[in-house]
This record gives C-alpha cells, sequence and structure tokens, in this order.
C-alpha cells in the first residue's frame, strides 16, 4: 500500500459517510476510490476517441474545402 492511501482511504470514507448518512469500511472506501479511478480512465479514453474523430473529421472537411475550389 503506498504511504498516501490511508489518508485517501479515511478521506473517502469521510466524505462517503458524510453524503450517504451511513457508515463504510475501509474495503468499501477502497471500492469507491478504484470505481472513480476507472471512471475517469475510461472518460479520459472517449474523451481521446472523441478527440481523434474530431481532426480526423477536420481533416477531411479541409480536403473537402480543397476541392470545391
Amino acid at each position: 500500500m503506498k504511504q498516501n492511501e490511508p489518508d485517501i482511504i479515511d478521506r473517502t470514507i469521510a466524505f462517503v459517510e458524510s453524503r450517504s448518512g451511513r457508515r463504510i469500511s475501509r474495503e468499501e472506501a477502497q471500492r469507491v476510490i478504484e470505481n472513480v479511478s476507472a471512471l475517469f480512465s475510461l472518460l479520459l479514453k472517449l474523451d481521446a476517441e472523441a478527440a481523434a474523430k474530431d481532426t480526423e473529421s477536420l481533416s477531411t472537411s479541409e480536403e473537402l474545402e480543397e476541392k470545391l475550389k
């Protein structure tokens, strides 16, 4: 376990308990951290894919514009 992980787990417990009104275990807090991390990884991947498509679309638009001249 990394040195700062207990602090992250404790902060996660405090955050979730303050929002949900129920107590959670350290294991549940660890799962929350893992799930949030996975969510943001997925969002970053989707954003990168969308940016690549936008770049590809822009390139296609520029090619079309050149052909129409």
